[in-house]
């Protein structure tokens, strides 16, 4: 994940570091937020061990540089994960002094609107939180556990069109629900995607993850910060204007890099991945791509088409031909609105 001050998602600290310069830029901050407290103005319980086991034996299954996810139980024995996340972000201390105060008030609000945007959402492919913990250090976010892992990690080749409807079908489905809500998820890519459990795709459920990028974009309303993760970000996020729709563009890369192992744009540093983004040219010349159907190559133009005024809504993508032919109803598990 890249954020243009390199505060970015608040559990995504890392990532953070490996653009180019790793220099703050005021230039494109993401949220202009006041001074206030460091304590989160949402709800939160103040002592997780009273509902949770966790120590130093819990097994640590993901995170960062600022914070780590550990899978955990409660006291009747049940499993989630939790996302354990330190106020003080380790990167502040890179910083200048002078600095360091205005952008860790930064990163609080960041991880206010983390939970406070996770907490409304409810949708069979989207990650639930199911509670939230604060001590004067930590935040510890306790998340249902996706035992299947990363999407990612499954993917260790190029996958069929069968196998990518599925998760595309989802994915839109989950990204549908949210435009509804008028959130804009600004992170789409296949890290942040999880599986349910270890079975194959159709026996699964994808769990679309990692909203510490998003925030709220009523229709109609555009947004001016750069955001996100490079090659998936849409042009119009590169050149700092976009709304809803650029999520979108970012699930037709998702589909480019299913089905071809491959990523439509790339540049050997940050700026020359931009450039390539913001020229929009993709093409389906590669030998991936000679036995992939022209139903589904039309489908990712439709996702990726550079004015987003004529792109497909995730919505409308839910109704392509493609997805309708290529997803078909499975007898058990929650998905789309073309499962019955």
């Amino acid at each position: 994940m890249w954020f243009a001050n390199t505060l970015g998602c608040a559990s995504c600290a890392q990532d953070m570091m490996d653009c180019d310069s790793g220099v703050f830029n005021e230039k494109d901050i993401t949220l202009k937020v006041g001074m206030g407290s460091s304590r989160l103005d949402v709800e939160l319980s103040k002592d997780i061990s009273t509902r949770y086991i966790i120590n130093g034996n819990s097994e640590c299954i993901g995170g960062g540089e600022s914070g780590k996810v550990f899978k955990v139980s409660n006291h009747l024995g049940e499993q989630f994960a939790v996302k354990h996340v330190t106020k003080s972000n380790p990167l502040l201390a890179r910083l200048p002094f002078h600095e360091e105060a205005h952008k860790r008030l930064r990163y609080i609000e960041l991880l206010k609107q983390e939970i406070k945007i996770t907490q409304k959402l409810d949708h069979p492919n989207i990650i639930k939180l199911v509670e939230t913990f604060e001590d004067s250090a930590n935040i510890y976010m306790i998340m249902e556990l996706c035992a299947g892992g990363r999407l990612k990690d499954l993917i260790a080749r190029r996958m069929t069109e069968s196998d990518t409807a599925l998760v595309m079908d989802q994915l839109l489905g989950a990204v549908s629900y949210i435009h509804d809500k008028e959130i804009v998820h600004r992170d789409i890519k296949p890290d942040n995607m999880m599986l349910q459990n270890r079975e194959p795709l159709h026996r699964n459920t994808v769990k679309m993850i990692d909203f510490g990028c998003s925030c709220p974009c009523p229709d109609g309303q555009r947004l001016y910060e750069r955001v996100g993760t490079p090659f998936f970000m849409a042009p119009e996020v590169v050149t700092l204007r976009y709304g809803l729709l650029a999520d979108v563009w970012s699930c037709g890369v998702c589909m480019f890099n299913f089905l071809s192992d491959r990523l439509p744009f790339a540049g050997g540093s940050t700026n020359e991945t931009f450039e390539a983004v913001k020229r929009g040219n993709f093409s389906f010349n590669a030998d991936a791509w000679r036995y992939i159907s022209e139903d589904a190559k039309e489908f990712i133009r439709g996702l990726m088409t550079y004015d987003p005024k004529d792109r497909l809504t995730a919505q409308g993508a839910l109704l392509h031909r493609w997805v309708r032919l290529n997803a078909p109803s499975r007898s058990s598990g929650p998905g789309s609105i073309f499962r019955r």
